[in-house]
């Protein structure tokens, strides 16, 4: 995990480069009200 995160939504990871990616709870996601597709 990285040292700074930017949410308590997301993760932010790291690969074995050191390139960073984000994590999350979809289910989390799908119910809330700031979620559309588009």
């Amino acid at each position: 995990m990285a040292n700074e995160q930017f949410s308590d939504d997301w993760r932010v990871m790291l690969d074995s480069a050191g390139h960073p990616f984000c994590l999350c709870q979809m289910k989390s996601i799908m119910e809330s009200a700031d979620f559309a597709l588009l």
